[in-house]
């Protein structure tokens, strides 16, 4: 499996949203097949305090089928992503699960870490 996709996340008090953009999706098994993704909204998104120099984080893509939770420190994220999908040929009803990586490209500073 192999996904590429651009976000536009903001945050406010613990709660994350945005959008994405791109990117696709390619299985292989008995059959190929795959999901080219155009645009969504972020959804269900949160985000916890700091510990350890880390946030909890989560969010969705468009609802609960694509549902991406991790960590955040500094300016990257990553976690596992658990995906329901039903493909129209030979793969039917597939549960994926896999790893998911972000970098922020923002010129905004993130927020100095509280003391």
């Amino acid at each position: 499996m192999a996904l590429e996709d651009t976000l536009s996340l903001g945050r406010s008090a613990g709660k994350v949203q945005g959008r994405y953009f791109g990117g696709a999706i390619s299985c292989s098994g008995r059959d190929v097949e795959s999901i080219t993704m155009v645009t969504g909204a972020v959804v269900n998104g949160t985000v916890g305090p700091i510990v350890n120099g880390a946030q909890d984080v989560s969010f969705d893509f468009d609802g609960p089928s694509w549902h991406h939770s991790g960590s955040l420190i500094g300016n990257r994220m990553s976690g596992t992503l658990a995906l329901d999908h039903t493909f129209p040929g030979k793969l039917d009803q597939v549960h994926l699960t896999g790893g998911w990586t972000a970098l922020r490209r923002s010129t905004i500073p993130p927020p100095p870490p509280p003391h």
